[in-house]
């Protein structure tokens, strides 16, 4: 196994952040990271105190990473957040900056993360779409988007789950490039 690939063979959907899973999850399907693709909180430190360095300025993002089979993580876009070129598939030890990882393909909905709207990055059309999200999800109110999480969470879900919304939901996956994580039983 390469440690490397050049970012040229990955889309530039993909190297976004909130793609961070899409990529996670090609690795894995493809058997190039052995390992689980979750999606979880990074802590992004931001700024350190001079005097005994450490963070005291940080920012939380959803992201995705890969958990390996013996308790190492390997972060494709580590690289990518450092504005470096290639992608890492160096594994290395989680850290305190790596928490809350939860996958998406083996979660029930009770188990999905709390709604943050700080944390959206696809937005839904109000209407069907925010509509068949509430319902798909059980939640109480229209959401005006989705987290990398609950789109990964209902890209799984069999068309039974879609509750009648199958095209609608199908449509918004394809159009915001999230294919690829699509449940391949609903293609």
């Amino acid at each position: 196994m390469k440690n490397k690939i050049n970012i040229i063979e990955v889309t530039d959907e993909v190297m976004m952040i909130p793609y961070s899973y899409v990529l996670c999850r090609h690795l894995t399907d493809n058997r190039l990271v052995r390992g689980e693709s979750v999606i979880g909180t990074y802590q992004k430190e931001l700024i350190t105190a001079p005097e005994t360095n450490l963070p005291f300025a940080t920012e939380y993002i959803e992201y995705a990473w890969i958990e390996t089979e013996d308790g190492m993580i390997v972060d494709p876009c580590e690289n990518v957040r450092l504005n470096m070129a290639d992608i890492n598939l160096t594994k290395k030890e989680k850290n305190h900056n790596y928490f809350g990882a939860v996958n998406p393909t083996a979660i029930n909905r009770k188990q999905l993360p709390k709604h943050c709207t700080a944390n959206e990055v696809f937005t839904l059309k109000q209407g069907a779409e925010s509509e068949a999200v509430r319902r798909i999800l059980d939640y109480e109110k229209n959401v005006t988007g989705l987290t990398m999480t609950e789109a990964a969470y209902i890209a799984n879900l069999y068309r039974a789950d879609y509750l009648g919304y199958e095209r609608i939901i199908l449509k918004f996956l394809v159009n915001r490039h999230l294919e690829t994580i699509i449940n391949k039983d609903n293609l």
